[in-house]
């Protein structure tokens, strides 16, 4: 487990959320691996390789929809990546990106001050999404290792 105090102070004022959280939690990934039927692909995975792929591009639009202080489209992006990276485990990402979302939806991303703290939220979610996909990837290679 890492130790890490998440700071959100366009958010939450000057409050620290204090966690103690895992880039992925392995739990989740074993449950998942529960509906893998021997001789299929990992489950795992492929479910890795999409949430890779797709987290990459979600990435891109959120940044956009924060340039452009897109409110809707930073609260939709932030909606679909907090979704996706919670059914892989990245629980650390998927509180991130809900942070950011509520900032979306409540329409908090008018003036420079706004969109600078978006912009460093979404670079908290950009390095736990390397904390994270670092620890699928070695997951998943060493879940295939021992099925070979």
């Amino acid at each position: 487990m890492h130790n890490e105090s998440i700071y959100d102070e366009s958010i939450h004022g000057t409050r620290a959320i204090d966690l103690c959280v895992a880039a992925i939690d392995l739990s989740v990934l074993a449950g998942l691996r529960e509906f893998d039927n021997e001789g299929d692909p990992d489950l795992v995975a492929e479910l890795a390789v999409i949430f890779f792929q797709d987290t990459v591009q979600r990435l891109r639009s959120l940044r956009r929809a924060i340039d452009s202080a897109d409110a809707a489209g930073i609260e939709s992006e932030a909606h679909s990546l907090k979704g996706s990276s919670a059914s892989l485990g990245a629980v650390g990402m998927s509180l991130l990106c809900g942070e950011l979302e509520a900032k979306g939806r409540a329409g908090a991303i008018k003036g420079a001050g706004a969109i600078e703290g978006a912009l460093e939220a979404l670079s908290r979610i950009e390095e736990e999404f390397g904390r994270a996909r670092a620890i699928l990837e070695a997951n998943i290679s060493s879940a295939s290792y021992q099925l070979v």
